[in-house]
């Protein structure tokens, strides 16, 4: 049995979509909550973005397309993490830092790629040393 990976990606997409319904009726039915509205958004982002993911093989002789669907889907699941992140903080009643939110991840990566290419480096020298 092996896994299929559009399979998975439409099933993820229905359960973003049920839950996007979801939270669209309780937006309209309890105003007096916020971020749930964002949350939702971001549900139906999220979903958009795994669908783009079982398409992406129809189009295998267009090079550029494919590359802009898997951008695209990328995007979208990544814009959709920051709308579920600035919807729980909003629910919270708490005041959304930028700092921590874009920048700090940011700077977070950053410093991972530095000592990933530090660490090829050091295993490269030594690769050449043993030749």
């Amino acid at each position: 049995m092996s896994l299929d990976i559009s399979t998975m990606s439409v099933m993820v997409s229905a359960a973003s979509i049920l839950q996007s319904i979801t939270l669209i009726f309780f937006f309209f039915l309890a105003k007096q909550y916020q971020g749930i509205g964002i949350y939702a958004i971001g549900t139906v982002l999220s979903a958009i973005g795994f669908l783009i993911f079982p398409i992406r093989p129809l189009f295998i002789n267009q090079e550029t397309i494919l590359l802009n669907l898997r951008f695209l889907g990328n995007s979208l699941i990544v814009f959709s993490q920051i709308l579920y992140t600035i919807g729980i903080i909003k629910f919270l009643n708490q005041k959304i830092n930028s700092f921590k939110l874009f920048i700090k991840p940011s700077k977070m990566v950053e410093i991972r790629l530095l000592k990933l290419k530090k660490f090829r480096l050091k295993i490269l020298a030594l690769e050449l040393k043993l030749l």
